[in-house]
């Protein structure tokens, strides 16, 4: 990790304030794009009200317009702009993206002595991804729980002022979220994904830029790392809404939207609370009866696992092509399913989201199930059979015996070593995750330089991954 006190780490770092005599409120925000003479800055919105409100927000002596608010307000979003700054040479990237457990680095300003201000960067860890739910707003939105790593001065907190800092990935130096939130010990807070910035549509028009020219949504390829393929089949936000409320079933199909209903109240879940487990993306779900962590995230956790496990150097790491939304794209769609079908990967299923008539049609058109030897399935259940052995069953006859009937047979008779049907809970999903990534990395990639070791001595690479992974 980089010297946390090297000044160029916090030059895109600004402090902001009132102009207004007497008003001692202050935040952070942090440069994101700069064009001539105008420089942009991300902060909270409720920075920008603490210190007065639109008219009344400075930066570095300089007066702030705003150029965008998020809609809903509870997001806390806001980008401001200020003329004849000086030229930035070290702009942060962004990404989206973020892993349970990844180490992170919160550059902010704390009030220091009399009445000043000193910028201070802080070692943190963040701890699980939720979704966050505006009152004023029907979408949901990544966020972060986070925390600050116990160092030995006092002053590592999180301060007063801190509102609006960058969340950096500590080892790519790239912003994945913004401090907005913190808990009364000042150990804890809560950020949201940079990603968010897509609902500032005013700012995207004013600079004349897509989200995607700024916020990289991939993580950067090992040179010779092993690529795995993985699309996860389960709904977003637009189609659990459309589930939820039976619109997409018709007259044929009312049996269904049945079933589904009595699968919710088995479930246990309140009205409307099944959204809280789809986001924009389809790898933002959360598979009830983990540990509210993104299929994302846990993917990403077996990963880093298998690549401390093989003892793998950062440019030979295990890593992932996530194929999840354009699977079902119409542009993409073809596309997408002859990769799987000559390259192979992993499908990982969301029984739930099958109800939904696309999503069902869309995964038996593209036929990919029928290459057992190059996709491998892991099937989903939210269910324990012993508990809801009667909606277990409707699963059964819905799903694993209609469109899944070839893929579930040669599961049953353990003909394919691959597939995994009716996976729930959090470390059965887990285990299976890293037993198949690990299937497909000693299939596909040439040796790691350990292995090459072990064999020039006669030796083997010992076998028993799973278990010596996750310590079971």
């Amino acid at each position: 990790m980089e010297d946390l006190f090297d000044e160029r780490l916090m030059e895109p770092v600004v402090l902001i304030e009132s102009n207004k005599e007497g008003e001692k409120a202050f935040g952070t925000g942090f440069i994101i794009h700069q064009h001539e003479k105008d420089t942009y800055v991300v902060t909270c919105r409720h920075v920008v009200d603490s210190v007065g409100g639109d008219d009344h927000v400075k930066i570095s002596g300089k007066i702030a317009i705003v150029v965008d608010y998020s809609n809903a307000k509870d997001l806390d979003l806001a980008i401001l702009k200020i003329t004849g700054y000086k030229k930035i040479e070290n702009i942060y990237s962004l990404i989206k993206g973020g892993t349970r457990k990844l180490k992170i680095r919160i550059i902010g300003y704390k009030e220091y002595v009399h009445e000043s201000s000193k910028c201070l960067p802080l070692e943190g860890t963040l701890i699980v991804n939720f979704n966050l739910k505006p009152k004023d707003s029907t979408k949901h939105y990544p966020a972060w729980d986070l925390k600050i790593d116990q160092m030995e001065e006092e002053d590592y907190y999180l301060a007063p002022g801190y509102s609006g800092s960058p969340v950096i990935d500590a080892k790519t130096n790239e912003i994945l979220g913004i401090v907005n939130t913190r808990e009364r010990q000042r150990k804890t807070g809560q950020a949201i994904s940079i990603w968010n910035l897509v609902e500032l549509k005013k700012f995207w028009e004013e600079i004349g830029k897509k989200p995607s020219d700024l916020i990289r949504e991939k993580p950067k390829t090992p040179k010779n790392g092993t690529k795995i393929q993985i699309a996860v089949i389960a709904m977003n936000q637009s189609e659990v809404e459309e589930l939820d409320s039976g619109k997409v079933f018709h007259n044929n199909r009312c049996d269904e939207f049945k079933q589904f209903k009595e699968l919710k109240k088995v479930l246990g879940l309140k009205k409307d609370e099944i959204k809280s487990y789809y986001g924009r993306s389809r790898d933002e779900w959360i598979p009830l009866g983990t540990d509210r962590q993104s299929i994302k995230e846990i993917i990403e956790d077996a990963v880093d696992r298998l690549n401390k496990h093989f003892k793998l150097e950062e440019d030979e790491e295990i890593y992932i092509d996530y194929l999840s939304d354009d699977f079902f794209s119409e542009e993409q769609n073809t596309t997408i399913t002859n990769r799987l079908r000559n390259q192979g990967g992993i499908l990982i299923i969301d029984t739930v989201s099958m109800y939904h008539p696309t999503l069902e049609k869309g995964l038996t058109h593209s036929q990919v199930m029928g290459h057992p030897d190059q996709i491998a399935l892991i099937v989903i259940s939210p269910l324990d059979k012993q508990k809801a052995s009667k909606i277990d069953e409707l699963l059964s006859s819905h799903i694993y015996k209609s469109f899944m009937k070839i893929p579930f047979a040669a599961f049953e008779e353990n003909a394919e070593a691959l597939h995994e049907f009716d996976v729930n809970g959090d470390r059965c999903l887990r285990r299976r995750l890293i037993s198949t990534l690990a299937n497909f990395r000693i299939r596909r990639s040439v040796p790691t330089k350990e292995q090459r070791y072990q064999m020039q001595k006669g030796r083997p690479e010992k076998t028993g991954i799973q278990e010596k992974i996750t310590g079971e």
